[in-house]
């Protein structure tokens, strides 16, 4: 499928960026006040964003998917080379309460990623733990 891999420097950098991610003590949400997107969910939401994408299909790749599959890869690793960017936070009016992800949708509208769920509105800021006495 797709065009034969070939490992670059841009591949390690990625697959360290992994290990880092992978080695850290405790994971913490980009919207801690929302529930993680899982997978799957994440997959979907890069399909339909590929469906929007009128791209050019180099002759050796062998199909129209496999022509965005190579596409979304090549610019991942364009974004993953930018500066680091504090300011970037995901949309988070909303969110899905059957696959849980996010959105700038009316709260009770259907889910645009789903179609099932409906949208909640997420709180401003993370509930503050309690402090005890």
């Amino acid at each position: 499928h797709g065009t034969p891999p070939v490992a670059t420097q841009d591949d390690e950098a990625l697959s360290s960026s992994a290990s880092r991610r992978s080695s850290m003590v405790a994971e913490h949400l980009c919207v801690p006040q929302a529930q993680a997107t899982e997978s799957g969910v994440l997959k979907v939401s890069l399909a339909l964003a590929m469906r929007s994408w009128n791209i050019h299909r180099p002759p050796l790749v062998c199909c129209p998917y496999h022509a965005h599959t190579d596409r979304l890869k090549d610019e991942a690793r364009s974004l993953a080379k930018k500066r680091c960017r504090q300011d970037f936070y995901p949309f988070c009016k909303t969110q899905c309460v059957s696959c849980k992800s996010l959105g700038l949708e009316e709260t009770n509208s259907k889910c645009p990623i789903c179609q099932v769920g409906f949208m909640k509105a997420v709180p401003d800021k993370a509930p503050t733990p309690a402090t005890s006495p």
